[in-house]
């Protein structure tokens, strides 16, 4: 390659003085042997060198119309390139058509004329580059970025065309873009561990919120100020979401407008009702019946044409009270009104005289035991489902006029009676029975709830 006084004018040392092609004399002292600068070559007796006096740099012709041609391209040093390659050793390799970095290239030979042959991407592909363009597209891991400000990698546009046909100010600005190749890679290194970082933030979250719900909290919901304790607050309706604790829509609309059961609690409800005979535990696992806790608002869905059912007063209450507070707040309560409005088939009660009635404005919420007062002075006919102490438990089951002839509840799992039906088939007498049959009130009791002080 003979690149003239173009050549030479533009070719220097790395503090960018002027490099003069001599000829090696051999007439150095022993161990003075002048090596090359890029490819660490010794420069024997005969050999054209291109040297700088002042900084004892020397180049053979080789390294020389390398730099010089990288130069003429448009190269990112004042001085001729340093980078050498050999075989085996480890590089980044930019590949143009996956426009990214590849960290795991290995050199597999160099020709003579700097030819470079590299496989990467998992040994997958490969590629053979000129010694000008290798200077561009291969990187080095242990390499200082060459210049800090710059923010992009090669780019598509790096031409590779004969040297007579590149563009001086093109082939220049595609050179400068190659520039702070190693501060791109740790930048998008950063941005991918904050991303990854952040994903991790809300997942656990999420986790914790699913956690926190289950156990019978939502801190997306805390109780306001001044409320009681024993009174079930929610900011609104509590619809429940269908992907439970794994729900990622983090949104403060969503949030205020649905709960977050975790999966394992909340359950589909049972089409059949109180007078499913399914007995097996997959079913038991799956779904939820009339009487089983988690048969509660906000725990089950309905499938559709479905709608909840109340066998006794204390099932209705139990439902709306999803806090298992033995409590009823004021939301609460008036979806336990929509219920006793529809069983006494009377329209819609009115929910703030409702309210007042049953001591609510009073107390602050709805005891069972004024619930149920209420609820048959209203003429709800369901029996109240408390059971008698040392009762009796028969079981109710009936289908087709046919009872089932069970006379007391024993165990034979943790859902079933050993006849086959659950827990919540069998009530004794006293549940069947009102609540006036149960409790009988003094007659001087008229505004207390029946409490006493306990004292030494």
């Amino acid at each position: 390659m003979d690149l003239g006084r173009r050549g030479a004018s533009m070719a220097t040392c790395r503090q960018g003085h002027k490099l003069d092609q001599q000829t090696c004399k051999g007439n150095h002292l022993a161990g003075e042997h002048k090596l090359c600068a890029m490819c660490k070559k010794e420069l024997l007796k005969g050999s054209i060198r291109h040297t700088c006096r002042a900084c004892a740099y020397h180049l053979c012709q080789d390294c020389f119309e390398r730099a010089t041609r990288a130069k003429v391209l448009g190269g990112r040093e004042h001085g001729p390139p340093s980078m050498h390659f050999e075989k085996g050793e480890r590089v980044f390799v930019w590949s143009q058509s996956a426009n990214m970095w590849f960290k795991d290239g290995i050199v597999e030979s160099v020709a003579g004329d700097g030819t470079v042959q590299v496989r990467f991407n998992g040994g997958t592909q490969f590629k053979e580059l000129a010694s000008v363009h290798a200077e561009r597209f291969l990187k080095k891991p242990d390499g200082p970025p060459r210049d800090a400000g710059a923010r992009e990698p090669p780019s598509h546009g790096v031409p590779f065309l004969p040297l007579a046909r590149q563009g001086t100010d093109a082939a220049t600005k595609a050179g400068q873009k190659l520039d702070g190749v190693f501060t791109q890679m740790d930048r998008k290194e950063e941005q991918c561990k904050g991303m990854m970082a952040e994903g991790w933030k809300m997942m656990k979250a999420a986790h914790m919120e699913a956690m926190d719900i289950a156990a019978g909290g939502d801190v997306k919901r805390t109780p306001k100020a001044g409320t009681s304790p024993k009174t079930p607050h929610r900011a609104s309706t509590p619809n429940v979401c269908m992907l439970g604790g794994k729900c990622r829509d983090h949104t403060e609309e969503h949030r205020r407008q649905h709960w977050h059961p975790s999966t394992a609690r909340l359950r589909k409800a049972c089409k059949y009702g109180e007078k499913c005979n399914q007995h097996s535990p997959w079913h038991l696992n799956d779904f939820v019946h009339p009487g089983d806790r988690n048969y509660r608002y906000g725990l089950v869905v309905f499938p559709s044409g479905t709608a909840p059912v109340h066998e006794t007063l204390w099932q209705l209450f139990s439902f709306y009270d999803t806090e298992e507070s033995g409590y009823l707040s004021k939301e609460d309560f008036s979806h336990a009104l929509r219920d006793v409005s529809e069983i006494l088939s009377k329209g819609a009660l009115n929910h703030e005289t409702a309210w007042y009635d049953v001591g609510g404005e009073k107390y602050g919420n709805v005891s069972f035991s004024r619930f149920a007062r209420w609820a048959e002075n209203l003429g709800v006919a369901l029996p109240v489902g408390i059971e008698g102490a040392g009762g009796r438990r028969p079981c109710r089951f009936q289908i087709n006029d046919e009872r089932c002839g069970c006379d007391s509840f024993q165990a034979s799992s943790d859902f079933l009676c050993r006849c086959g039906h659950k827990a919540s088939a069998h009530r004794s007498e006293a549940a069947q029975g009102a609540l006036c049959d149960i409790v009988v009130l003094p007659s001087r009791w008229t505004d207390r709830e029946g409490l006493i002080t306990v004292r030494d």
